[in-house]
């Protein structure tokens, strides 16, 4: 094994995008209807593989709800802030597992 080896699978992974982060929200949209509940946003946390998804539920919707509806609307800047507050915490993957 050379440094070079070692240097490599001690690389930290890469953040994943805002465009990424985006999609993944979307997916978890089941519904359709444009909004994230509660429950949405906690299984794409999960996804995210959140030590603590449903704190960061509870944190998202504080931060992104503002009209208080206990939804982010994902047609407006509630999505945005949403957005911006999970790229803020830096996460490097999204397990597509199906989970049972």
């Amino acid at each position: 094994m050379t440094i070079m080896s070692i240097a490599a699978k001690a690389a930290p992974a890469q953040s994943l995008s805002k465009e990424q982060i985006r999609k993944h929200f979307r997916k978890c949209d089941k519904d359709g209807n444009g909004f994230l509940t509660k429950q949405e946003i906690k299984e794409a946390f999960d996804r995210l593989c959140a030590l603590f998804p449903a704190y960061r539920t509870r944190k998202a919707i504080a931060i992104a709800d503002e009209n208080g509806d206990g939804c982010v609307n994902m047609k407006d800047h509630e999505f945005e802030a949403l957005i911006d507050y999970v790229y803020n915490l830096a996460y490097t993957k999204v397990n597509t597992a199906k989970r049972v």
